[in-house]
């Protein structure tokens, strides 16, 4: 009892707790049903609704289709954006109920699934019940009295042994749809529902129609479309019914279609409704020639997924004109003076004719506060540059710069090539987005050295130099370097290195063999450059003269006893092969001498055998380094190549091993490994996705690479590796 009791008492909490429901996540479409599309003169542009349906990859309506954005384009004129929403038009809607001497047995069936779609009739729809057999009957006219059509539906009967004039009924269903609706914006639609084919009877397959089945497809196309939406039913094999045909109507005219049996008749009538309420509108302005046009409606998906549907029809009133194309305008160049605290932005117009200024607004990326409105004056020049304060900017915060222009009357132009999606402000013509870092100027990190061998240490065993630097902590990781060594007697370049990135001091660099095998004194100059990441680079330069006199090496017993004495395990081996060598000479002269005696004997008749040599497999080595380059980047400075030897390698904006200057790549980004001889290129969770030849590679899984290879970081970075 005091179970039960606590089972009754938690029952009613949980009906306390609010229940919400979860939303179906969107899918994208695979295709779009295009209905139909009506035009509506305007002063300036045309309006073009589009009536359609989204579809998804089993052919069927989508309820909820996943679109962030659509745009109509006109077949050799211009892109529109559209907006995307529910149609507001009426439908109207034949409801066509095969009543032949077949469906004696069934039609109880199709009543009450008829009735139960009814549920999710469209709001607007007009709906008219006509039974068929040998002739259609109208059981009610156009009406959105839902009871009034229910009633019409329980109202039909098979007549026994009557014929199916199919053809006619649906070109007559149509016929009436034309006379009865009038507003080009309204819709029309034809519900087919037949268990046979067009023939006299069960025991005449003639033809009972007099129209054909090309007639009744021209009709539902002709004079504007009709979708022919059909429900055929059929057991096993589907032989009382034209399969083909059934289906053909509905595809030849944009709408669906659904077979089965009759424990299937409840979801047939169901997907037919789906279609009816999937219908949208997509609309446009849109720049016409007079007569007839073709345009093409694109949709696309939050992720990004684009899909367009086949062309379709338009008529135009008249010729319209598309207002003149905005200038095109880029951004080559933004620096940053630390000393002034401000920037200077380059910009390019390809045909400043027509533009009366530009406007400049920098707003914070994130949340789109607006901190610098200016103008600029372009007086027609097509390249200029202007400058804009960086003191009321916050330090590491990302910045967008945005390029507006005006024309002589005074209006705002807008993009053109903005690909027909209205997601962005269309009258930003460029942009350049950028992180306010202002740093203290670099100032040499060799100032306080003395030029001379003293601040370069050299080590021709290890054949490297270590450079003492006077270099601040913060700098570190933040600055690229490369450099030269030159003979000072000639000034001929006797070792390049290329960019690098600083990560510690001092500075260790590679020694050129020619350097380290001199055989006399010789005098160089070391010459280095650093250079800050980001778009407005700081460069300084350090020089240092140095010194390489070889010294005499020790005799070679000297050599053999320091190498002994450094090794101690060699005496032992060294003994051991001895042993076996003289072992083996001792063991080979006495089979001489043992063949030169059997030499002397009479010859026997003795067969020898030999195992045959099988050969030892072997390992095929693998890649242990790659060759590194940097081919493409935000600052446009492509960088030397890079001898990637220690795995894993880690590339990112503010961490790894090499640090690059993208505000569109992430923290950490990508990664280059080594696993059993193989070079892989694995993802590391990246906001804009890593991409190996032009595929992406999916998050933290990884791309085996061989050859060159390309690597895309984001949008603006690329790389070339090649292992070795």
């Amino acid at each position: 009892m005091k179970s039960a009791r606590l089972a009754l008492m938690a029952a009613f909490v949980l009906l306390l707790i609010p229940v919400h429901p979860i939303p179906a996540s969107a899918q994208s479409p695979t295709g779009i049903q295009v209905l139909g599309a009506v035009s509506t003169p305007g002063q300036d542009s045309l309006g073009l609704d589009v009536y359609f349906v989204a579809i998804d990859g089993a052919g069927k309506p989508m309820k909820h289709p996943s679109i962030n954005a659509a745009s109509i384009q006109v077949i050799g004129g211009s892109q529109a954006p559209a907006s995307v929403g529910d149609p507001n038009s009426d439908i109207y809607i034949v409801m066509l109920m095969d009543t032949s001497g077949s469906m004696t047995n069934v039609v109880g069936n199709v009543q009450e699934a008829a009735l139960s779609s009814l549920e999710s009739m469209p709001a607007n729809a007009r709906v008219s019940v006509v039974s068929f057999n040998e002739k259609p009957t109208i059981l009610t006219d156009f009406t959105n009295d839902r009871q009034g059509v229910a009633d019409s539906i329980q109202s039909v009967r098979a007549v026994n042994q009557a014929g199916t004039c199919l053809y006619d009924a649906v070109w007559n269903a149509v016929d009436r749809l034309e006379q009865t609706v009038q507003r080009p914006q309204d819709r029309r639609a034809v519900i087919l529902f037949t268990d046979g084919r067009d023939q006299r009877s069960a025991s005449d397959t003639a033809r009972c129609s007099v129209h054909t089945y090309n007639d009744m497809i021209a009709k539902a196309t002709d004079n504007g479309i009709t979708p022919l939406n059909t429900i055929g039913l059929c057991e096993s094999t589907c032989g009382n019914l034209n399969a083909d045909e059934i289906q053909g109507m509905a595809h030849d005219s944009g709408g669906f279609s659904a077979m089965g049996g009759t424990t299937d008749l409840s979801t047939m009538f169901r997907e037919i409704m789906d279609g009816l309420n999937s219908q949208l509108a997509a609309h446009a302005e849109v720049y016409a020639r007079q007569g007839e046009n073709q345009g093409v409606l694109t949709l696309r998906s939050n992720d990004g997924v684009e899909t367009s549907s086949a062309p379709f029809v338009f008529i135009s009133d008249r010729d319209y004109t598309a207002p003149p194309a905005a200038p095109e305008i880029h951004v080559p160049g933004l620096s940053y003076d630390s000393e002034a605290n401000s920037y200077q932005l380059a910009l390019s117009v390809s045909n400043p004719e027509p533009v009366a200024k530009l406007i400049l607004t920098l707003e914070e990326t994130d949340g789109g506060k607006t901190v610098i409105t200016k103008e600029i004056n372009l007086q027609g020049q097509p390249t200029l540059q202007t400058v804009f304060s960086g003191e009321d900017l916050t330090p590491k915060t990302s910045y967008t710069a945005k390029i507006s222009a005006v024309d002589q009357q005074g209006f705002l132009f807008e993009r053109t090539n903005r690909g027909g999606f209205n997601n962005d402000d269309e009258t930003v013509l460029a942009s350049k987005e950028f992180i306010h870092d202002p740093k203290a100027p670099l100032v040499p990190p060799c100032n306080i050295l003395s030029v001379n061998s003293d601040a370069v240490n050299l080590d021709t065993e290890k054949r490297q130099f270590t450079v003492d630097l006077e270099m601040p902590e913060e700098w570190l990781n933040e600055l690229h370097y490369q450099g030269s060594v030159k003979d000072s007697d000639t000034g001929a370049n006797v070792q390049n290195f290329g960019i690098d990135i600083l990560k510690d001091v001092p500075l260790v660099i590679p020694m050129d063999d020619a350097i380290a095998d001199a055989k006399t004194a010789k005098e160089y100059q070391l010459s280095l450059d650093f250079k800050t990441f980001g778009d407005s680079p700081q460069r300084v330069s350090c020089m240092y003269d140095f010194k390489v006199t070889p010294t005499e090496p020790p005799p070679l017993w000297e050599r053999i006893l320091t190498f002994i004495q450094e090794h101690p395990l060699v005496l032992p081996i060294v003994a051991g092969f001895l042993t076996l060598f003289i072992g083996f000479r001792y063991l080979q002269n006495r089979q001489n001498a043992a063949r030169q005696n059997q030499e002397r004997r009479p010859p026997m008749n003795l067969t020898a055998s030999l195992d045959a040599v099988r050969p030892t497999p072997g390992n095929t080595p693998g890649f242990r380094r790659v060759q590194l380059r940097v081919v493409r980047s935000p600052d446009n400075q492509a960088r030397n190549e890079i001898a990637v030897t220690s795995f894993p390698f880690v590339i990112g904006r503010t961490e790894g091993n090499l640090k690059l200057s993208d505000p569109r790549i992430s923290r950490k980004h990508t990664t280059i490994g080594l696993s059993n001889g193989q070079i892989f290129v694995q993802d590391m969770n990246s906001k804009n996705h890593t991409y190996v030849n032009g595929r992406q590679v999916p998050p933290n899984e990884r791309a085996i690479v061989s050859g060159v290879t390309t690597i895309r970081l984001g949008p603006d970075t690329e790389l070339e590796i090649q292992p070795y």
